[in-house]
């Protein structure tokens, strides 16, 4: 995907999660229908930070690429990876 692509996705995605704030009442199916969407529109959206925080960061964007770092601790504050990630741009300055 191209990456001005990828960022326009991660700000719609950052407006908020599918649905927030929903609720249909005794609507069981649905519920869990939204929320695995929601879970997988999360995950996707996940592997496009770590697709362009890795272009990032092979193209040199430390910057940029600490930004995404930031942006994926918020969708997963104990990911040890991106703690790894931030660690290496910060060093390679």
């Amino acid at each position: 995907m191209d990456l001005t692509l990828q960022e326009s996705s991660q700000n719609l995605y950052e407006k908020g999660e599918f649905m927030e704030g929903f609720h249909v009442k005794d609507a069981d199916p649905f519920e869990e229908w939204m929320h695995r969407l929601r879970d997988q529109m999360q995950d996707k959206m996940t592997e496009h930070l770590q697709t362009s925080l890795d272009t990032y960061m092979k193209q040199g964007k430390l910057d940029d690429a600490k930004a995404l770092c930031y942006r994926l601790l918020k969708i997963d504050e104990f990911d040890e990876v991106i703690y790894r990630k931030i660690n290496g741009a910060i060093c390679f300055r």
